[in-house]
Parts: structure tokens; sequence; C-alpha cells
């Protein structure tokens, strides 16, 4: 053990990024012996990247991941804020009664029997408001497709 510990320092002292891969190499053979083949995999990269480009610094693996958030695309953010600013346009031109079932129904989740209950009214009219509200949004929003 003091000889691992004085070769890590060594080799600390001497390159940081040696010791990175020596690091690396050790965690990913534990890995492999322990049957996690993926993260030895990925240690292996991050080992062979290291030794194949030279040590430049730190290492994020995260770095390798892509990003799927849309504001981690400018053209997906647009499309979302477009998107966004047509619904809303699209919802004002329902009546009052059906924006409101239409809004407890989809943004708040309640149930057709709940919403009746909230406009004094019957859960066969809340229904047929939904309906006609849902019809007159595809409408408004068939160029949007």
């Amino acid at each position: 053990m003091r000889a691992i510990a004085r070769v890590a320092g060594r080799l600390l002292w001497a390159n940081p990024g040696r010791l990175i891969v020596l690091v690396a190499g050790a965690v990913s053979v534990a890995l492999a012996a322990s049957g996690i083949l993926l993260a030895a995999s990925t240690s292996l990269a991050i080992v062979r990247q290291t030794v194949d480009t030279g040590w430049r610094g730190t290492y994020d693996l995260l770095d390798q991941v892509a990003d799927q958030r849309s504001g981690a695309s400018p053209e997906r953010d647009l499309m979302r804020r477009e998107l966004g600013a047509n619904i809303a346009k699209a919802l004002q031109k329902l009546t009052p009664r059906e924006r409101m079932v239409f809004e407890l129904k989809h943004y708040q989740g309640l149930k057709l029997r709940t919403i009746g209950e909230i406009l004094n009214t019957t859960e066969e009219t809340a229904k047929n408001t939904l309906f006609r509200g849902t019809q007159k949004l595809r409408a408004a929003l068939k160029s949007v497709r």
C-alpha cells in the first residue's frame, strides 16, 4: 500500500494527468472485475482519451453526453416559444366558458364532473363545451402541425 502511495505521489508531482490515468485505469479494472461493464468501458474511454490526446486539464464526462433540454438548442427554444404563442392566441379565440373548461380540464387536471360542479352545470354540458373548445383549437392550430 505504501508503494502505491509513493508511486501516486511521484506521478502527481511529475504529471497530474498520468495520476488520473493510473486512477482511472485502476477504477476500470475494479469495475470490470465486479461485473459493471458499462462503467468500466466509460472509465477505459477516459483513460484512452487522456493517453491519446495527452493531458489537457480536467475531463468532464458530461461533455460527452448530448444535451436534450430545449434551452440547449436555440432552434428548439424558438420553436417552443412560437408554439406557446400560437396556443395562447388560439385560446383567446375561445369563448370564456370554453376557455375555462379547457384550462380546468387540461391545465388543472380536473374531472368533467368537478368542472360541471364548479360552473353550476352538468357533467354532460361541461363535456360538450370541452368538445367544442377542442374543435376550435384544432382548427386554429391546424397550420402549426
